[in-house]
């Protein structure tokens, strides 16, 4: 079963360094939230983006939890960045551990 797990950062470089981290260790098929569909026009459309409520309905279309949704958007609100991982339930642990040492608040979708 695919999980996702979602890493807040506080800088784009955090955020990059842990890409290139999962990559490096066997995550192929991750990218940044940003490249979601309904979550990526809620991010860049600025009238949106100004909303909570774009962003925690994007999410939610994902298959983030109502509650993990609105801590997300609370963080974007404040500038920092998402990045999410789609994994499978054996590399979740790992997905999780990358964040964490690279100092990303993880958000966990176990839903």
């Amino acid at each position: 079963m695919t999980k996702i797990v979602i890493g807040v950062f506080d800088s784009l470089m955090k955020m990059k360094k842990v890409l290139n981290e999962l990559v490096n260790n066997g995550f192929n098929h991750l990218g940044p939230i940003v490249s979601f569909g309904p979550l990526a026009e809620a991010l860049t459309n600025p009238s949106i983006h100004a909303s909570a409520g774009g962003i925690i309905g994007a999410l939610t279309e994902l298959g983030v939890k109502q509650g993990e949704a609105e801590c997300c958007a609370k963080a974007v609100k404040h500038g920092n960045k998402l990045l999410a991982v789609h994994v499978d339930e054996g590399m979740l642990k790992q997905a999780v551990e990358i964040m964490r040492k690279n100092d990303a608040a993880v958000i966990n979708n176990n839903g």
